[in-house]
Formats: structure tokens, C-alpha cells, sequence
């Protein structure tokens, strides 16, 4: 599968992902890099199981309306994914330049993540920097850290993640674009996001004994 590679977009702990053109069309490549600190047999079966499911999981995120890029090819010896090239600005972009007027972006994101709940399918990485806005469409990217489960406990880390995310980019408003997203996820989940944000509700409160126990002093001798 040869890719003319024109540059790197971003380079993460676990991967390389490049922009390039595979058969004419312009194609984002994720290559999963050898690590010098594994075992070479195991590094290399980590690093093949990992890209077929990251595979797996945005063709299942496609199968459940849920805008995520088409996986072009697969590529298992060299654990590398091509990829549709998704054109646009990120969420998070959006909030830093005009964080207003994003409520209908929010509800529509909560909708597709109630979707893969629903579909058994867990982002495991969804920060505002992981949604592009593209088309009048909201695409879900980088499933790397997702996975298939029905856990609540994995779905309430997942609608964490976007709610830290939020407060890292716009403490005033956050709890606000999240209550929208909330909109959308119940409307798809229905009675079960009950359980789900008990359970993101769970995972703060252990958020805030620990930073608290952190920050608490320790007694003398």
C-alpha cells in the first residue's frame, strides 16, 4: 500500500499520523510505532491487534450513523490505518475562537455518542480535540483508546472525558455546552443515561477525594 506521505500532523505516545495521497484520493495515515522498551514479538502483536481494532471500531461507529472517517485499508504487518481525510476545525478550535452559538454542536454530540453506547462502543479518548467539524457534520475521530463494551462504568469515563475536556478549554460555560450534550445523549439512550451519569457523577466525586487527599497535609511526627 504505498502512500505518498506530505507531512505529520501529530506525533502521540502510541502512533504517527500523517497526511498524504493513497490512489488519488488525500488520505490520513495512522502508523503505529515500534517501542524500544517491549519485547519485539510482543510489541509487534500489541501494535496489530490495536490498529484492528481501532478498524473495527470506527467501522462499527459507521454501522451506527455515527460520523467517523472511513478506513480505507489496513495495513496488519506495518499496524498502520488509511484513512478519510476529514477536513476541518476542530471543536475545540471552536471554542477557543467563538465559544457561543455551540449548543446545537453539543446535542448533536451527545446524540452520536449515545448512539455508540447504545451500539455497545466506547470512545475511550473523547476530548473536544477528537470531534471536527466538517460538511455540517460533527465527526467522531481517533478511536485508539476505545473498545467494545457495555460497561456504564466505561460509558461515564467516556461523558467525563468530554466534560473534563470542556473545563480545560471553557470553565464558564462548560457545564452548560455539557447539559446540551446531555440532551442529545438521553434522547438516544433513554432510561439507561440515568445509570451513565450516575456513574460520571461517581467518577468526580473519586476525582475530588483524591485531588484532595493530594493537596491535603500530611500530620508531623
Amino acid at each position: 500500500m504505498e502512500v505518498a506521505y506530505e507531512r505529520l500532523i501529530k506525533k502521540g505516545a502510541e502512533a504517527e499520523i500523517w497526511l498524504g495521497e493513497w490512489l488519488g484520493l488525500k488520505v490520513v495515515v495512522k502508523r503505529r510505532v515500534p517501542k524500544p522498551y517491549r519485547r519485539p514479538d510482543f510489541d509487534l502483536l500489541l501494535r496489530r491487534s490495536r490498529t484492528l481494532r481501532e478498524a473495527s471500531l470506527m467501522a462499527a461507529a459507521r454501522r451506527l450513523a455515527v460520523p467517523a472517517p472511513a478506513v480505507y485499508a489496513v495495513d496488519v504487518e506495518g499496524a498502520s490505518l488509511i484513512m478519510e481525510y476529514v477536513q476541518g476545525p476542530t471543536v475545540k478550535d471552536l471554542l477557543l475562537k467563538a465559544p457561543e452559538g455551540l449548543g446545537e454542536v453539543f446535542r448533536v454530540v451527545g446524540a452520536s455518542i449515545g448512539r455508540l453506547h447504545a451500539g455497545g462502543v466506547v470512545h475511550g479518548d473523547l476530548t473536544t480535540s477528537n470531534m471536527i467539524l466538517s460538511g455540517g457534520r460533527v465527526f467522531l475521530v481517533d478511536f485508539g483508546l476505545g473498545e467494545f463494551s457495555r460497561s456504564h462504568e466505561a460509558m461515564g469515563v467516556d461523558l467525563h472525558l468530554m466534560l473534563r475536556s470542556l473545563e480545560s478549554t471553557q470553565p464558564s460555560i462548560a457545564q452548560r455546552l455539557f447539559e446540551r450534550a446531555l440532551e442529545g445523549y438521553r434522547g438516544v439512550m433513554g432510561d439507561e443515561a440515568r445509570a451513565v451519569e450516575e456513574r460520571v457523577r461517581l467518577i468526580r466525586m473519586r476525582g475530588r477525594y483524591v485531588e484532595a487527599r493530594r493537596l491535603t497535609p500530611r500530620g508531623g511526627l
